[in-house]
């Protein structure tokens, strides 16, 4: 033998298992993420930019929460308006989540809520407008849409859009408006 000992080499497999432990015990939470800590299975911090340092064994991040503003486009949503045409609109939604405990632990799904939310909503809001009115008052539909019904104390929704729209009467044929990509902005904070 190399005159090592098996203690030695027992001590050895132990010190690279310690360190192994310890470095990965080291997070680093980077510039818009926010890391959500559970300590014995329980909600114990929100760690945010910076280097932490968690309990090994006993503490696990749950959920890594991206910062940055995000986008998603919602698939056309069937709406019947006040005067009962049946319309689909697209819409795309901006958001912001504004606090990752509530993002990982409000919702079993939080893209799947907000997209109902926002879908509900819509239909809500169309059908209390008649025909002339949705294709002139796209601006009318998002303030209401996102002033009042949308606001949440998790998640920021600061933009939409509609994309496009669709009049489908009942004979089939479809009236697309094309180009009617309208916008606004705005801080419920």
């Amino acid at each position: 033998m190399l005159g090592i000992s098996i203690g030695t080499i027992i001590g050895l497999i132990f010190l690279v298992f310690v360190i192994l432990v310890l470095i990965s015990c080291v997070k680093v939470v980077r510039q818009a993420q926010a890391l959500v800590v559970e300590r014995l299975g329980g909600y114990q911090a929100t760690w945010s930019v910076g280097i932490h340092f968690k309990m090994p064994f006993i503490d696990r991040v749950a959920r890594r929460v991206d910062l940055k503003e995000q986008v998603v486009d919602f698939p056309p949503q069937p709406v019947i308006t006040k005067d009962n045409v049946t319309m689909r609109i697209d819409t795309v939604v901006f958001y912001q989540i504004t606090d990752p405990k509530l993002f990982a632990y409000g919702v079993e799904n939080p893209m799947n809520a907000i997209e109902n939310l926002t879908a509900t909503t819509l239909r809500n809001i169309i059908g209390e407008l008649e025909l002339d009115g949705h294709l002139g008052g796209h601006v009318h539909v998002l303030l209401l849409l996102l002033g009042e019904n949308l606001e949440h104390d998790d998640i920021f929704l600061g933009h939409a859009a509609v994309v496009d729209q669709a009049v489908l009467p009942a004979e089939g044929v479809a009236f697309v408006g094309q180009g009617n990509i309208l916008s606004c902005h705005f801080d419920l904070l």
